[in-house]
């Protein structure tokens, strides 16, 4: 026979005599020092409106300090500057996140991570929250193919894996702060993953840089959370806005304005700049940088610092890679001794070394772009082999691909600068065409290592007009002179379109009259003649399947 006793839960202000407002609440709701509940064992209350009662009594006088003054939440909102709470700033700053989803793939294509099983038992009750969130996860499941191609599961929240309690931070932190740190240290989604080594130490050095972090932070919970993301957008602005006005108030000293936090900071804003695609801001702030870099004494004066020269490279090549555009800074002297280091004791590929061979013969002024193939054939072969032995560590290490790539990257756009060939040339349409297929190609790698948003809409614009220049031309000798090299751009451009149904339309067709012009209307030819070429299978395989059914489908209708 279960027995029930009564218990009477104290109120934190029992002592307290009750007064003014507090009077008028106790005679509305009765007595406020005790509340009497009525169960069989007062540590494990089983029975809901027990439960509930007990919470209702001990939120209550939270509730009423909360809501004292008509203050309640303002403690642990950031306060930004007024010009920002328009409505205009607001609705300009919730279309640049809407633009991330339409500017080419954001979110990164992880090792695969599965969810985290749901921890509530079986006969446990859902809530109204619980099932709404559950319902919206299987909605975003349904309707988000980006979601589904990069396996991800729809973002619920951090994983709370990282926490470190003795950690000293430049600001003041609250609860949401630290939950915009555990994002940058979440392993389910590895969009921070190159960037958590050498972003949160620096930004751990000043206010202003770490404000930045955590705006960037909340922004990549936008392009996670493809609903219910106002309130990240809210603290992505707060944020910037707070570590914008930082800056400007610290730029007025001519010793802080060139310090490594106020560089930092800055490249934070860029960093911001990339991921809602305002480039115009984007390069504001880069000209910005190069200004105080150059007090600074140019940028060999940041290499004290490693992790700051690092990310101020990186910053620049990713933006002007989403650009296309030539990069602001030079690579660093460490970065361009990196490549020599690759050996490949079969030699390049024939292939690689047939083209790369005919173009230097052809043209030998614009021979730089040859060379920087063959760097990526060793690259790539080494890459691949070593995704083969040890995945984890290819992809989960952002100095492999960060250190390999990133100075090839940086190349290919400098030679946007230079003046191998002109625009009346022939081979000029070519080579930038043969350019922007490498670019194109690097994109899954470096979204499979984690570096996102990978903006690619510009290099396609660019690669669609030089190929219809070549169109234009009365004599395609030199673009059968190089089909194979044709074959491989239009393939990888195919592919980095899949986000972009127009272009990946138009991509695709011209891709199977080459096939057909080239290799008689077989797949498998062109399949081997791609795999000649620099080629990751775990990176590109399911892309490539989805491309042969579609180019196998028009090739039929056409041979029909």
């Amino acid at each position: 026979m279960e027995v029930h006793k009564s218990y009477k839960i104290g109120d934190n202000n029992a002592r307290k005599a009750p007064s003014g407002r507090n009077e008028a609440h106790t005679a509305r709701h009765g007595q406020g020092r005790f509340t009497f509940v009525n169960t069989s064992n007062p540590k494990k209350p089983k029975d809901r409106s027990v439960q509930r009662v007990i919470r209702k009594h001990v939120m209550r006088d939270i509730g009423h300090a909360r809501r004292r003054n008509g203050n309640y939440g303002r403690q642990n909102l950031l306060q930004i500057p007024t010009f920002l709470l328009s409505e205009d700033a607001s609705n300009d700053f919730m279309n640049q996140l809407s633009e991330i989803s339409n500017a080419g793939p954001v979110i990164p294509a992880p090792m695969v991570f599965e969810a985290t099983p749901d921890s509530r038992p079986s006969n446990s009750p859902v809530s109204e929250a619980e099932a709404a969130s559950d319902s919206a996860s299987v909605q975003v499941k349904e309707d988000q193919g980006l979601l589904a191609a990069c396996k991800l599961s729809p973002f619920t929240s951090p994983s709370k894996a990282f926490s470190d309690p003795f950690l000293s931070y430049p600001i003041e932190m609250d609860s949401r702060a630290h939950w915009l740190i555990i994002n940058i240290f979440d392993d389910r989604h590895a969009n921070f993953q190159p960037f958590r080594d050498i972003w949160f130490p620096l930004a751990l050095s000043d206010g202003a840089a770490f404000h930045q972090l955590l705006s960037n932070s909340a922004l990549h919970i936008t392009s996670l959370r493809p609903i219910d993301r106002q309130r990240e957008a809210f603290e992505a602005l707060s944020h910037h806005a707070v570590a914008l006005m930082c800056v400007q108030n610290r730029l007025a000293d001519p010793t802080v304005a060139i310090s490594d936090g106020i560089i930092a900071s800055i490249i934070g804003f860029a960093c911001h700049d990339h991921m809602t695609s305002n480039f115009e801001t984007w390069r504001v702030h880069m000209n910005g940088l190069k200004k105080i870099v150059a007090l600074r004494g140019g940028p060999d004066a940041l290499n004290e610092n490693r992790l700051l020269r690092l990310i101020l490279t990186w910053v620049d090549v990713i933006g002007s890679c989403a650009q296309d555009a030539a990069p602001v800074f030079p690579l660093p002297d460490s970065f361009s001794s990196g490549l020599p280091l690759f050996d490949s004791a079969s030699g390049f590929p024939p292939l690689v070394k047939r083209v790369c061979n005919r173009w230097r013969q052809d043209f030998p002024r614009a021979s730089e772009i040859s060379f920087i193939f063959e760097d990526l054939s060793l690259a790539i072969e080494y890459l691949a082999l070593e995704a083969k032995i040890n995945p984890l560590r290819v992809w989960s290490d952002y100095g492999i691909v960060g250190f390999w790539l990133m100075p090839l990257i940086h190349r290919l756009l400098s030679l946007l600068s230079l003046n191998g060939t002109t625009e009346h040339e022939p081979s000029h349409d070519l080579e930038h065409i043969w350019r922007l297929g490498m670019i194109l190609f690097l994109a899954d790698i470096r979204r499979k290592a984690g570096f996102a948003p990978m903006l690619t809409r510009i290099p396609l614009m660019h690669l669609k007009a030089h190929i219809e220049n070549l169109f234009l031309l009365p004599d395609d000798h030199c673009v059968r002179k190089f089909w194979e090299l044709q074959l491989w751009v239009l393939a990888y451009a195919s592919m980095e379109a899949t986000y972009d149904p127009a272009y990946r339309k138009w991509f695709v067709s011209h891709l199977a009259a080459a096939i057909m012009k080239y290799c008689g209307g077989s797949w498998s030819v062109a399949e081997r003649c791609l795999k000649a070429m620099p080629w990751i299978d775990i990176v590109h395989s399911t892309k490539l399947d989805q491309l042969r059914n579609d180019i196998s489908a028009r090739i039929f209708i056409c041979t029909k």
